[in-house]
């Protein structure tokens, strides 16, 4: 099977799911921005003080609307296209086809993307027009200036979704991952934060995986509403790298691991290092390195509930109450070393700060 007829395969087969997605996003923008105030009243007085006229204020872009749709979308569509590799029955049919793991996941990747960009593209251009036939005072401009800077950013994430959710021998150790990897690089930002460190001009956003197409969103929502101050492009200079590192680091380990992939692996235990074995003790750490130790009970009570998440992550790992000695050791050290940590914070750091 060549990769072309694969492909004419992959399109009929996912023709629903496209319909689908296009009519639910169209439904929701048309919605929005039918429905929504453009834009507000503003009094003020004039310079020869005859008078208080109104002034047409912007209100909101909308452009929360299309941007929450494109997150939505790739992390829907990257569970749809690569879910077949953790059941036994489905993925022994998909690698027996005579096509090559790489044309297989190139084709998987492709109508995925298309699947993310037909609904995001035309739900968009139609609350783009929604918007033309209403009284609105918008710099219009902006807004297919904001469609090509997302466009990028959507496939970046895509890859980066695709990559942690196929690390999982099941749908569910995969969503499980996708959710648990949105707030990775959050925990230490919430580390930093706590010690009274400010990474300004980044915000917390900024370390989540869609972090840069937020504030891209907000950007150009400032620019189309009119706003006199923009904000600072600075922080450019970090999320566009991120970006470009979890993308395109996301598409080059899919493919790079596809040999590596076995169908017996369907459905067992998701032991990748990417997965529980890395998450439940950073988790732990963080979160217990961030309770404040003092007299009362409050302390106890959290750290108690941080080490039982962690046991009952390793459960839901080991899908098991017996767990491993390695597991064991993991949890309580990582915890122990937490506590050693919080301590140091509280009485060293934190008052050397």
């Amino acid at each position: 099977m060549n990769t072309a007829k694969y492909l004419r395969y992959e399109c009929r087969r996912n023709l629903l799911p496209l319909l689908l997605f296009t009519a639910i996003a169209c439904l929701v923008v048309g919605i929005i921005f039918s429905t929504s105030t453009l834009y507000y009243n503003w009094p003020y007085i004039v310079p020869d003080g005859n008078g208080s006229p109104q002034m047409h204020r912007p209100s909101d872009s909308l452009l929360a609307a299309p941007a929450v749709i494109l997150v939505v979308l790739c992390v829907i569509v990257s569970v749809m296209q690569f879910s077949f590799r953790m059941k036994a029955r489905s993925a022994d049919l998909w690698y027996s086809l005579p096509v090559r793991r790489e044309k297989l996941l190139f084709v998987r990747t492709l109508t995925g993307l298309a699947l993310v960009f037909i609904p995001y593209t035309l739900s968009y251009w139609l609350g783009f027009c929604i918007l033309l036939g209403r009284e609105n005072y918008f710099f219009m401009q902006g807004y297919p200036l904001y469609f090509l800077a997302s466009l990028p950013l959507g496939a970046l994430l895509f890859g980066f979704c695709s990559f942690i959710f196929t690390r999982a021998n099941s749908v569910g150790d995969g969503i499980v991952f996708m959710i648990s990897w949105t707030f990775v690089l959050f925990l230490p930002h919430l580390y930093v934060n706590f010690l009274g460190v400010s990474l300004r001009p980044l915000n917390i956003t900024s370390f989540l995986p869609f972090g840069p197409l937020i504030f891209v969103t907000e950007t150009f929502s400032e620019l189309i509403c009119r706003t006199d101050t923009l904000p600072s492009l600075l922080p450019l200079a970090c999320l566009i790298p991120f970006a470009v590192a979890e993308g395109v680091g996301g598409y080059a380990g899919l493919f790079l691991t596809a040999r590596r992939q076995r169908a017996e692996n369907a459905e067992q235990i998701s032991a990748s290092l990417w997965g529980y074995k890395t998450l439940i003790p950073w988790f732990v750490f963080f979160f217990s390195s961030c309770i404040i130790p003092d007299d009362g009970q409050l302390p106890l009570i959290l750290w108690a509930l941080v080490l039982i998440g962690g046991l009952v992550g390793y459960i839901v790992y080991r899908r098991s109450f017996r767990l491993k000695l390695a597991d064991i050791l993991s949890l309580v050290l990582t915890f122990a070393a937490s506590v050693l940590i919080s301590y140091l914070n509280t009485y060293f750091i934190i008052p050397a700060l």
